[in-house]
């Protein structure tokens, strides 16, 4: 018996070049006729795809009558997201159920209403019987989103209903999906691992837990997990719950179910969609890119050569020569994200209440001494030691260790000039003052009104971070000047100290010098000794 063909062979070759041959466009027509080439104009701008109520996502604003670009907003049935995510924040809960039932009814349920709706996906919570054994194990693949196409068009045959499209029948079928997906993933990710060599283990949901805590006790072998690891994957969830009708695998949904299918087609269809890599399919070619950026890319440190990929990416000749550098931003954003930056600030906030001792005990493992010169409380140096030991498998302190000892292969002087702690630290504070009359308060102010938050790393900067106290109404003016005034002054003392390290570096004090003149006197006369120049003039 003939097995299944999966080899191009050279009359399909043959085949190809006759396609190339005889079904391109001029591209030009697209202009001529003012065809849209899918979701984006020929601008790469993307086009109106339809109307929605359910999300609406923002990224530019009309200044002069000018489209330019603004801080991304996204809200849900007319809520702010920032709004939705902050309340499951301070009130230490779970949000994705209260959030799909906002999404498919319009309003935030009441406290009654919430119960009934969990219970109502609870009870949902079960696939046919086999199912598992049937579709799930019988061919598990390596793509999530090829394994959710398959055991959603097989659910088609379960359903006694599949067909009947009146709204009260397509949302059953969608409380069910909604229910069932965290089984159908899970349960294929457990069936291919099982393909690959490993053991087996299905567990059951469980109706008192949330889909979140659900997710992570089938996933786990022994069935453990973190309340903070449920808030942080609840919170992802409710991130990437809608994103507009007009992205990639939304708008699928329309074009298929405008045509009457049932349900199950229409959501197969929109995971088809979604695995693309410019779309769902992203997260992937990122960790194929990283894979192919370690095995291209000799040193890690080497800022040159890194650049020199990237440059490769864009220029279609690294990789897989697209063009692409995956998981750089999104295309709907301009100026940000405000879903990344909900997450960026929640998983902050969780690192330095309950993860830092966890993160620098890790560190404390692969590089002790690395582990003594930093603080765990700072979070990003111990952070970026993992990143560095991960990536390279070498210790920080050791590659800094080297890099210090390493003796330059050119003939320079390197000097520092300083003033006594006393004399710079009342320049600093002057300087601050000077700002202040110059109107940084007001800058701060205008770049605040254009929707950039705090969470933008534009806006840690000095000088910027340190009023958003003051305008949320936590701290005076004069507070927030005076802080402004210690973080400069301590960020000094931070270059000083960085400066120390370095054993090339030729200190001068100007209060030594009495005039400028002398100082360059001695400056040149430093230059001579090494024998860089000889101090004439060229």
């Amino acid at each position: 018996m003939a097995g299944f063909k999966t080899k191009v062979t050279p009359e399909i070759e043959n085949l190809t070049e006759v396609c190339k041959e005889h079904t391109s466009l001029d591209l030009s027509l697209y202009a001529k006729y003012d065809v849209k080439r899918g979701l984006r104009d020929i601008n790469g701008k993307g086009v109106l795809a339809g109307l929605t109520q359910v999300s609406n996502v923002k990224a530019t604003k009309i200044v002069d009558g000018k489209e330019v670009p603004c801080a991304g907003s996204l809200s849900y049935r007319g809520y702010d997201i920032k709004d939705l995510t902050r309340g499951f924040i301070e009130d230490d809960r779970y949000g994705f159920e209260e959030v799909t039932y906002l999404l498919l009814f319009g309003s935030l349920p009441d406290k009654k209403q919430l119960a009934d709706f969990t219970q109502l996906l609870a009870n949902q919570r079960s696939l046919p019987t086999n199912f598992v054994r049937d579709v799930i194990m019988k061919a598990p693949s390596g793509d999530m989103m090829n394994s959710l196409s398959r055991e959603i068009l097989n659910l088609y045959s379960y359903d006694d209903k599949a067909d009947d499209t009146t709204i009260s029948n397509v949302l059953r079928q969608c409380l069910n999906l909604i229910s069932q997906f965290p089984m159908l993933m899970v349960y294929s990710y457990h069936a291919y691992n099982f393909r690959m060599g490993e053991d087996l283990y299905i567990y059951a949901p469980q109706p008192n837990l949330s889909t979140a805590e659900n997710i992570l006790m089938m996933l786990r072998e022994d069935k453990k997990y973190t309340k903070l690891e449920a808030r942080i994957l609840d919170m992802a969830l409710v991130l990437h719950m809608d994103h507009g009708g007009g992205n990639n695998s939304t708008f699928t949904t329309h074009v298929v179910t405008s045509s009457g299918t049932d349900t199950y087609s229409t959501m197969s269809a929109a995971m088809a969609s979604l695995k693309g890599p410019k779309h769902g399919g992203a997260n992937i070619k990122v960790t194929q890119m990283f894979a192919d950026m370690k095995e291209k890319i000799s040193d890690w440190t080497d800022e040159d050569e890194v650049h020199q990929y990237l440059e490769d990416l864009l220029d279609k000749k690294a990789f897989d020569q697209k063009g692409l550098i995956y998981g750089m931003g999104h295309a709907i954003y301009s100026v940000s994200d405000p879903r990344a930056e909900i997450f960026k600030q929640f998983v902050e906030q969780l690192a330095k209440e309950k993860g830092k001792e966890y993160l620098y005990e890790i560190l404390k493992e692969v590089d002790p001494e690395y582990a003594q010169i930093v603080h765990f409380n700072n979070v990003k140096r111990v952070i970026r030691a993992l990143e560095y030991h991960k990536e390279t498998g070498h210790k920080l302190s050791e590659h800094n260790k080297e890099q210090r000892q390493k003796d330059s292969p050119y003939n320079f002087a390197y000097f520092v000039l300083y003033h006594d702690r006393e004399v710079l630290y009342d320049r600093i504070n002057r300087r601050v003052d000077l700002m202040m009359e110059d109107g940084l308060l007001e800058e701060v102010k205008g770049l605040i009104e254009e929707g950039y938050t705090k969470n933008l790393v534009s806006m840690q900067g000095l000088g910027y971070k340190e009023f958003f106290d003051y305008f949320d109404g936590e701290m005076s003016l004069e507070e927030t000047v005076d802080k402004v005034k210690r973080d400069t002054r301590r960020f000094a003392k931070r270059q000083l100290t960085w400066f120390r390290r370095e054993k090339e570096v030729v200190w001068l004090n100007k209060k030594e010098y009495e005039q400028e003149k002398n100082l360059l006197d001695s400056v040149l006369n430093i230059i001579k000794e090494k024998g860089i120049c000889n101090g004439t003039k060229r």
